[in-house]
């Protein structure tokens, strides 16, 4: 498949799941980038990128990337240069995520507000 003919299957993706706005833009009037998430069912997500949500998370956590990690990465950076050049102007951090990844993000904030000095990054 080509990159243009991937660019293209992924815009019709983001039209079938919920897209969510993340991040500081939420929170300050000049954010450094607007961050956006897509988040999959973790059966949708393993079947569009060949990766598991456990494997997702643990190659997040170690750094070790498989090869399926690395598609995952391209297709989310052309994602990102696709919505750059339509919202001129904004740096974009855009990612596909499994659900258990967010579970994932929102247990270990939960076990990170309970540690002094914390400073809880949502409202």
């Amino acid at each position: 498949m080509s990159y243009t003919q991937s660019v293209k299957n992924d815009e019709q993706l983001l039209s079938k799941y919920q897209i969510n706005l993340v991040g500081s833009i939420l929170q300050k009037d000049n954010p450094r980038d607007v961050d956006i998430l897509c988040v999959l069912p973790d059966k949708d997500f393993k079947k569009i990128f060949q990766l598991s949500a456990k494997r997702f998370i643990r190659e997040g956590k170690t750094g070790k990337w498989s090869p399926e990690r690395c598609v995952w990465a391209k297709r989310t950076v052309a994602i990102c240069h696709l919505l750059a050049n339509r919202l001129k102007g904004n740096n974009i951090d855009f990612k596909f995520v499994p659900q258990s990844f967010m579970k994932d993000v929102l247990d270990a904030e939960k076990t990170l507000s309970k540690m002094k000095g914390y400073r809880k990054w949502r409202k």
